[in-house]
């Protein structure tokens, strides 16, 4: 069964203003949660570590409890003011992030990482349930994907401000996403008031809010998957970039950064677009979601075996696109699979299952295996394998969604004949 918010309220361009300031919240936190893949070399020559603890860092010690925490923070999302709990995850995580400039050693920078992921694990489960609440239907994958550009957005962020404090070391843009998280976060104390005055769209009677749970399976997998190679391609692709030979640390990132917020942004927006028009025409979503992820897994592969300066970065920013398209995707699929109230939960589910599987140990893994490679081409010889492998299953299990999303007995009933 798919699942879509009742009819449109006369809204204006609230909705809009809802976008917007969901999409810098994640912006914020998304350029916080990056920091260390943005400062990797200098952060691993100052603690003295390789790639198995810029790993480990970026990876277990905020994904392990990110997506611990991430199912209580969509319990909380359902139940609480969720402008509220998006505005205290902002200043804790910024205060985390301003305080980690500090830090004297590994052991103190991995418990303020976990502060970090503690806090922000209850922004995207209440962001993802305001979506619901408030997006006019016909654009739902639009607004998704205005939402889901933070992440693109916040990267190539994390990276333009490096440059600019690559003479001050690793610690400014610490302090710069520490401060400007604490600050925003005064925007959504008062924007609580302002979701009120919209008014939200109208819940299904609880006893009618039960999820095909087949369905819903298939997208979680293809939405963890997804996110497994996005996780990869996040942490690796610069340091790949160096090692490759093909662009010095300072190319490479500013490559990066372009990429992310250019093509990334573009590919979400497009695709989020293109959905609702797939939707409108009676097909699941999780058919433009196995289409993207399989183009982006060819795209991959062909990427990260590239040796050629002026062909990679076509090849890159490709992957950019289709990946970011993807991603959005999965989780407007999810918004279709699961009744409006119980979206906070299982958006909280599927953080839970992205940051244990993918955040949490795939990236350990890469950087585990490229280290027991030893060679400087090491790394794009195991990415050239992980991302496509992950996106291909990806690609799989949305197109078994799909298959029973159209094939369930409500899908059939919808589109047979009056």
């Amino acid at each position: 069964m798919i699942w879509q918010t009742p009819p449109d309220k006369k809204n204006g361009r609230g909705w809009a203003l809802v976008v917007f300031a969901l999409l810098i919240a994640y912006l914020l936190s998304f350029a916080q949660r990056q920091l260390p893949a943005v400062v990797a070399v200098p952060l691993a020559d100052y603690f003295s570590f390789g790639d198995a603890g810029i790993g480990a860092l970026h990876g277990v010690s905020f994904g392990v409890i990110y997506g611990l925490l991430a199912i209580l923070g969509g319990w909380c999302a359902d139940r609480l003011p969720r402008a509220y709990l998006i505005g205290a995850s902002l200043f804790v995580a910024g205060l985390a992030t301003l305080i980690s400039a500090v830090a004297q050693s590994v052991q103190q920078l991995w418990l303020l990482r976990a502060i970090v992921a503690a806090a922000q694990a209850f922004l995207v489960p209440a962001a993802f349930s305001i979506l619901g609440s408030h997006i006019p239907r016909r654009l739902s994958g639009l607004g998704v994907a205005g939402f889901a550009t933070g992440p693109f957005l916040g990267s190539s962020l994390g990276y333009f401000v490096t440059f600019a404090a690559e003479e001050t070391g690793w610690q400014q843009p610490f302090v710069l996403f520490g401060i400007a998280g604490m600050v925003s976060a005064a925007v959504f104390f008062w924007m609580q008031k302002r979701l009120s005055d919209l008014g939200e769209n109208s819940s299904l009677p609880p006893t009618e809010a039960r999820p095909t749970m087949g369905s819903v399976g298939f997208v979680l997998a293809a939405m963890t998957f997804t996110a497994l190679a996005g996780h990869a391609v996040l942490a690796w692709t610069v340091l790949w970039l160096e090692r490759s030979g093909q662009f010095d640390s300072k190319a490479a990132a500013l490559l990066f950064a372009v990429a992310l917020s250019v093509f990334g942004s573009t590919g979400a927006l497009l695709t989020g677009r293109l959905s609702d028009t797939v939707v409108a025409r009676g097909l699941p979503r999780l058919v433009a979601q196995s289409a993207a992820a399989g183009l982006t897994a060819s795209l991959a592969l062909i990427a990260y075996r590239s040796d050629d300066p002026q062909l990679t970065p076509i090849w890159l920013c490709g992957l950019v696109m289709g990946y970011a398209g993807a991603h959005v995707l999965g989780s407007a699929a999810l918004q279709d699979a699961v009744p409006q109230q119980l979206r906070g939960r299982y958006h909280g589910l599927a953080i839970c299952l992205i940051n244990f599987i993918s955040l949490g140990t795939g990236t350990l893994l890469v950087g585990i295996a490229s280290d027991a490679h030893g060679s400087s081409q090491g790394l794009g010889i195991i990415l050239s394998v992980f991302v496509p492998g992950a996106l291909a299953i990806a690609a799989t299990c949305s197109a078994i969604g799909a298959r029973i999303q159209t094939t369930s007995p409500d899908s059939l009933k919808a589109r047979s004949p009056a």
